[in-house]
């Protein structure tokens, strides 16, 4: 009995604290601010009115691009990420070498096309720039390479 009386408060703090966040990344995307931590392309910022956003690294966004185009061309995921730890571009996560998935989720991430990607309503804009530009509607959604 106790523990269904534990698991039913431990149920309601888990939708309490969702609804909290939820509600938090709405509002700093009303207001168009960023979310999360260090994205490979940008860096932290604080703009003219001191709020919080992102810079983007001028190498770091156009070895997005260039993967970008390598992988249109039809270049394996795999090549791309040989090639970024050929050319020594360093990872986010300090100490990791770069795979195939992470290079995958750094192509295909909504943020790189200035899109929101936090909120599960339909992608919204923000305001820090983009480095990609979304060619088709939907294709952050299109994580099927």
């Amino acid at each position: 009995m106790v523990t269904r009386i534990m698991a039913a408060v431990d149920a309601e703090y888990a939708e309490v604290t969702r609804v909290r966040i939820r509600r938090a990344l709405r509002q700093l995307a009303a207001e168009g601010r960023p979310c999360g931590g260090r994205l490979f392309g940008y860096v932290s910022a604080v703009d003219d009115d001191g709020r919080k956003t992102r810079a983007i690294v001028p190498h770091e966004a156009e070895a997005v691009r260039w993967a970008a185009a390598e992988l249109l061309r039809g270049e394996t995921l795999a090549s791309v990420a040989r090639a970024f730890d050929a050319k020594g571009m360093a990872h986010v996560r300090k100490g990791k070498t770069w795979s195939p998935t992470h290079i995958r989720s750094l192509v295909t991430n909504p943020t790189v096309a200035g899109m929101r990607p936090d909120l599960p309503e339909p992608q919204v804009p923000q305001i820090e720039p983009a480095i990609l530009r979304a060619v088709e509607p939907g294709w952050a959604q299109a994580r099927s390479w």
